[in-house]
């Protein structure tokens, strides 16, 4: 709403008032009161800063201008944001203080919520273990293990391409519906530079070797802020209301697809990547970095860029980067291995056997079949489909609802064995979409794995594929492995950070002049967080308890110390 429209309202209202109260004023004369009413909330997120980037200039007189240029990277506080997660009473129900093995009335393991993960069991023990941060130190404090995710998103393609990179935080406390459909489970805490440079340097290795660097910099530089807290435990405000010791560990980061493959959880050669390698340790780094030397040799041989420097993160982690990277239903299964590449075989067996003609008149055929099942109610909560052909931009639902239907709809134009492949990966689709686990579970996800494997040999016999050595496929190997460290994919999956991208992203950017947006993006988040906590504590009574607290001094008799 423009701010015209905005002096409106309070016109309306004071209008309000005089009819109904007999006053004289309304509670704001026009826009500008109200937002510096809001501004002066005290509650809510912490305040945006923001870092620069410094070039002597002198130094590299001739470097390119995107080398010379500074960048400014914005962000919260995440050790503020993460006391603000843990102080939400509403996340009481749905909280874990401690890591946990769940075992079912049946006697048999499940995993769920973060918590209920290896990972985090595993860690909390090696913390209290840990000479310098465990024993008498850390004992009764309670294990936060914090989740990242990174993901770009572009606002505008008609008017210049506007992309941005938010950083978001979470933490493994909460439970998965907590994250996934709260809106203060998942919270920005950065925004990250975007280097641009002339088309000619697209595809020029020192600039994307230079984006890399900036990317984990600015990540590490934002972290820095938690690093005491990492072996020191701090007093915070918990859901329950009772105040704990907390000490954080980075536990997981839900990557998108290029820092997927460039931080690979495993071994396996980019030439052989249809079975699982060992594990990608920063031990077998360091050891690869002894060994060989020369240009590019550990990008040809293992993809590993040695321009890069990863240990930026070692101060902050007591495991590799590559071992925190979680599974990603979006795009690895949904968006990647499903929509990119299994539909898109198959319109090219379509081609190859009945040539491009043919091809589009079965394409329209399935399209009326997709339409046919749709319409008829035969699947619920599907969007409007315009047909395969027809999407300028494929969004995560759009897959979803073509997962549904698909099958039906091309069994008839394609091969048995070709029809299997798609069955057991849609099977696999639905067993990693579940909200439990148990030991049969994963051991029927395996088996899917397993299946679709023997079956998809049928494009390499059409020739539609040469091989299978696609880093997005063979993540899906690593599913089970996830899960038992993990939990649930879906509680650490990108479509999470996806969603809040229209509430942290692409609204305030709507709302704003749309000229060098982000500043006014970033005021319109933290009004409207501010905002947002005010009304819960009107909502909630906990406004009148807050000055109490305000007006009196505070004993600290009542602080509660878990995980005795």
């Amino acid at each position: 709403m423009s701010q015209p429209n905005i002096d409106e309202l309070p016109d309306l209202w004071y209008l309000d008032i005089k009819e109904h109260f007999d006053g004289d004023s309304g509670p704001f004369s026009n826009h500008q009161e109200l937002l510096e009413t809001i501004d002066s909330i005290q509650d809510g997120s912490a305040p945006w800063q923001c870092l620069e980037t410094q070039i002597d200039e002198s130094s590299l007189p001739d470097a390119p201008e995107w080398q010379k240029a500074s960048y400014q990277v914005w962000y919260h506080d995440p050790d503020i944001v993460i006391a603000t997660i843990l102080s939400n009473p509403e996340f009481s129900d749905a909280f874990d203080s401690a890591p946990y093995v769940y075992i079912g009335k049946d006697g048999k393991r499940q995993w769920s919520d973060f918590m209920s993960g290896n990972y985090a069991y595993r860690h909390a023990t090696a913390i209290y273990d840990d000479p310098d941060t465990g024993g008498a130190n850390i004992h009764g404090a309670m294990y936060c293990p914090i989740i990242l995710g990174a993901d770009k998103t572009t606002v505008s393609v008609s008017t210049g391409h506007i992309e941005y990179h938010p950083l978001y935080l979470s933490i493994g406390n909460l439970h998965n519906s907590a994250r996934r459909g709260h809106c203060n489970g998942v919270v920005p805490i950065g925004f990250l530079a975007i280097p641009k440079a002339d088309r000619k340097h697209d595809n020029d290795s020192k600039f994307q070797t230079f984006k890399k660097q900036l990317y984990h910099s600015s990540i590490a530089a934002i972290l820095h802020f938690l690093k005491p807290a990492m072996t020191t435990p701090v007093l915070r405000h918990c859901p329950d209301g009772y105040f704990c010791y907390v000490i954080y560990d980075l536990a997981a980061f839900i990557a998108d697809y290029p820092e997927q493959v460039f931080l690979q959880v495993c071994t396996s050669h980019f030439s052989n990547l249809e079975n699982l390698g060992e594990p990608h340790t920063q031990e077998w780094v360091d050891t690869l970095f002894e060994h060989y030397q020369g240009a590019n040799v550990l990008w040809d041989n293992y993809g590993i860029d040695d321009n890069i420097v990863v240990s930026v993160y070692s101060s902050l982690l007591r495991a590799g980067i590559h071992e925190i990277l979680t599974a990603n239903l979006l795009h690895q299964v949904i968006k990647g291995c499903f929509k990119d590449m299994l539909v898109e075989w198959i319109i090219s067996y379509l081609t190859i056997t009945h040539g491009k003609a043919w091809m589009e008149e079965i394409m329209d055929e399935v399209d009326l079949w997709l339409q046919f099942l749709i319409f008829n109610n035969r699947i619920s909560l599907v969007p409007l489909f315009p047909g395969l052909h027809r999407f300028k931009q494929w969004t995560g639902d759009d897959s979803k609802a073509l997962m549904k239907v698909f099958l039906p709809a091309i069994s008839e134009f394609i091969p048995d064995k070709m029809t299997a492949c798609i069955s057991s990966f849609l099977d696999f689709c639905y067993l990693a979409h579940g909200n439990n686990f148990t030991t049969e579970t994963i051991a029927e996800l395996q088996n899917a794995i397993h299946s679709f494997h023997k079956h998809r040999e049928i494009f390499q016999a059409t020739s539609v594929r040469e091989n299978f050595s696609i880093p997005c496929m063979h993540s899906i190997l690593h599913y089970p492995s996830l899960i038992v460290n993990f939990g649930a994919p879906n509680g650490i999956c990108s479509s999470i950070t996806e969603s809040h991208h229209i509430t942290a992203v692409k609204k305030p950017w709507r709302q704003s002049n749309q000229y060098n947006a982000l500043s006014q993006m970033l005021l319109t988040n933290q009004q409207l967080d501010k905002k947002r906590v005010k009304k819960h504590y009107y909502c909630s009574g906990t406004l009148q308890l807050l000055y109490m607290l305000n007006s009196t001094t505070v004993h600290t008799e009542g602080i509660k110390h878990t995980l005795d």
